[in-house]
């Protein structure tokens, strides 16, 4: 046990007063006999025992009042987390992790929640001094490069107008980056006294941890925890949780189908809620949904582009508490001009290019660029979007890097097998499945044809009549004398495969890009295919497929980095306009990636030169962030916990008016002063009683008379 004022201790010497009295008044008097009284001290003996009783209870109340009243005033304490001896003036660093994410602009009878973080961050101030360390530390900054905190050892009125800037910030962070941030600062402190204030809504989205981190050990035993939660009521929050198109080919003046999931985080359920489908700023649909609670719905809605350039979509809810997340953002670029590289040797193109300038004689916008694989230079990549290439072991070292990060980058390949394609570079660099030699189908003249063609996907698209059923649904199959058999990997999708179960054509991603990889050479040496039917819309459709990587423009979380690659002229001047429509400029430098970090605004960011727009990009609030509901005081202590902080180690504090005392009980211990002082009353009232009885007895002559 240790005392807050121990001073107040020498006041013990008072206890001495009613032992001293009473000893005065016990003084020997001289006793003379005689014999008219003898007959009376039987009577009293009982009576003056029951006095000499009362009077020392008397005593012993009157000594244990004074002593209880002394050890209220010394403010006595059970030992604290801190060391003996340190006590109230120890140094201090105190670490105030506050959330300052979109879910804390809800409100309740106290305001908005934001706001009561802020109070009871300046509350806190109070209980430090002007030695101690202050760190203040948003929990949006936490594990962004240069932004660990705010203030490295802050004055208190400096932190107190750090809390005061402090604002609203749709970047999502897991508590678990805070604490980890926050251990890094206390293990840097030479103090003994480290504390580390938590003020937050606590929702889940904040407490679930990316995939499993195991047990860390990052903060000394000698660090306190406190969680302050903010907020007293449920919030009705619907969140658009996700905006995507279903896989599918976007072309010009074509539907296509965009799916919505909205996620219900209300305690109880909603029905028909208006969901809205903008484009380009116009709604072009909208539909009811209705979900439990805690629930999920998925819908879909059809779009049709009605023109080329930037499609920027926004799928919209009607409001409810919580507007951050009732809005989601997507962003197509439908180009005018499809460009198309063709590379080979003349005799290997003359039938793709023949089906290629068909569809241009159909009216579909594309450019047709030819050339030997041994003449493919950077600057002819550059002005392509897709590439079709036969024989790629033509390709040259240089050529292949090239061409390798041309995909990478978001080009499309369509790939051909010639007689070199064994010992091709190209497909070791875009780790496709490797030819294994070129295999006839048998002698004479022997043939294969397709097995099993996945015509769900959506290469397969308009190629089948509307009214056509699943049986009636067939590809004619070419006869197939020679192929360049592969074996498929975990990374590509067969779509068209033979009888001998090796695939005719399969597909992969590659980082940012795509390739259709054929396993015959488009010439009549191989097979009959450029004769068939099928041929010129699959490889139409080849065409429209491989420059959907051209479509779609990146997606990214608030507070990501967005680069862009490919960018035209470095010389041209560029700007970026945010989705408030303002604009400003940015630089780009030759041969680097242009990257951008400052997407603390959500909607959709367009990158421009002085003519015209050239990228896009959309920006979204993480969907965890609208997991809204409280987390349970069993997932925040075994987050923290995991972390290294032991159970007895946290305190919550649900109360802000007994903030101020729960830090001071568990910083230098329990106080025991309220316990001394109610004893003291009792004592007191027992002592009144026991004193009045007392003299009722004496004045009622219970004590027998000499007369």
């Amino acid at each position: 046990m240790t005392f807050l004022n121990p001073l107040m201790l020498a006041a013990l010497a008072a206890a001495a007063i009613p032992v001293i009295l009473h000893l005065i008044n016990l003084r020997k008097l001289r006793t003379i006999e005689f014999s008219s009284l003898t007959f009376l001290k039987e009577l009293q003996k009982t009576t003056i025992r029951r006095l000499k009783l009362r009077q020392l209870l008397l005593l012993i109340l009157r000594t244990l009042l004074i002593l209880f009243l002394v050890m209220a005033f010394a403010r006595p304490t059970l030992k604290g987390s801190f060391a003996e001896g340190m006590g109230p003036k120890a140094r201090a660093t105190a670490v105030i992790l506050i959330d300052d994410s979109f879910s804390m602009t809800a409100s309740d009878g106290s305001g908005d929640y934001l706001k009561q973080a802020r109070e009871s961050a300046l509350n806190l101030l109070e209980l430090l001094t002007g030695d101690d360390e202050i760190h203040i530390l948003p929990l949006s900054h936490a594990g962004r490069s240069g932004m660990d905190s705010v203030s490295t050892r802050s004055t208190i009125t400096a932190a107190a107008s750090l809390l005061e800037d402090i604002r609203p910030t749709p970047i999502h962070q897991k508590l678990g980056d805070g604490a980890r941030v926050a251990a890094k600062i206390l293990s840097a402190s030479e103090n003994l006294v480290q504390e580390l204030f938590v003020i937050s809504d606590f929702q889940e989205g904040l407490v679930s941890e990316k995939g499993e981190t195991g047990k860390e050990a990052l903060f000394g035993p000698q660090v306190r925890l406190f969680l302050i939660p903010i907020g007293s009521r449920s919030q009705q929050n619907l969140a658009v949780e996700s905006l995507s198109i279903s896989n599918a080919i976007i072309e010009i003046r074509k539907p296509f189908s965009l799916d919505v999931a909205v996620a219900n985080h209300s305690p109880a359920p909603v029905e028909n809620r208006l969901v809205s489908i903008f484009l380009n700023g116009t709604r072009v649909s909208q539909k009811g949904v209705s979900a439990e609670a805690g629930g999920k719905v998925r819908t879909s809605f059809t779009v049709v582009p009605s023109s080329p350039g930037f499609q920027n979509i926004t799928a919209e809810l009607e409001s409810d508490d919580l507007e951050f997340d009732n809005r989601r953002f997507l962003s197509l670029h439908l180009s005018e001009t499809i460009r198309v590289l063709l590379a080979g040797e003349s005799t290997d193109l003359r039938f793709l290019r023949l089906a290629l300038e068909t569809r241009q004689q159909s009216g579909s916008s594309l450019t047709l660029a030819i050339t030997q694989p041994d003449r493919i230079t950077s600057g002819m990549l550059e002005q392509s979007d897709i590439v079709f290439l036969t024989d790629p072991a033509a390709l040259s070292s240089f050529q292949s890097d090239r061409l390798n990060a041309f995909v990478r980058n978001g080009g499309g390949l369509a790939l051909f097998p010639g007689t070199g394609t064994a010992s091709a570079p190209l497909l070791r660099l875009l780790e496709l499945p490797p030819f294994q030699g070129i295999q006839p189908a048998g002698t004479g003249d022997s043939f294969v044809e397709f097995e099993r063609a996945e015509l769900a996907h959506p290469l397969f698209d308009g190629m089948f009549t509307e009214s056509a059923n699943e049986r009636s649904r067939v590809l004619e199959s070419p006869r197939i004398r020679r192929f360049a058999r592969t074996v498929p990997t975990e990374r590509s999708a067969v779509i068209i495969s033979i009888s001998t179960g090796a695939p005719f054509l399969l597909e992969q991603r590659v980082d940012k890009g795509r390739v259709l990889l054929f396993s015959v050479s488009p010439t009549l040496e191989w097979s009959d295919f450029p004769l068939k039917g099928l041929f010129v819309p699959l490889i139409q459709r080849t065409v429209s497929s491989l420059s959907q990587e051209q479509i779609h423009q990146p997606s990214i979380l608030a507070g990501e980095t967005v680069r862009f690659y490919s960018l035209p002229d470095p010389q041209e001047r560029l700007s970026l306009v945010t989705p408030r429509n303002i604009e400003g400029g940015i630089q780009s430098e030759p041969g680097r990636v242009l990257s951008f970090g400052k997407t603390e605004e959500l909607g959709i960011y367009t990158l421009k030169n002085t003519t015209s727009p050239l990228r896009a990009f959309s920006v979204n609030i993480d969907p965890d962030e609208s997991r809204t509901v409280r987390a349970t005081q069993k997932e925040l202590e075994g987050l923290f916990f995991s972390l290294g902080i032991p159970e007895g180690a946290v305190t919550t504090i649900d109360e802000s008016s007994a903030l101020r005392a729960s830090v001071l009980e568990t910083r230098h211990g329990i106080e025991l002063w309220k316990h001394f002082l109610i004893a003291a009353l009792i004592l007191a009232i027992a002592e009144m009683l026991l004193g009045r009885a007392g003299k009722r007895e004496t004045a009622g002559g219970q004590i027998p008379s000499l007369t």
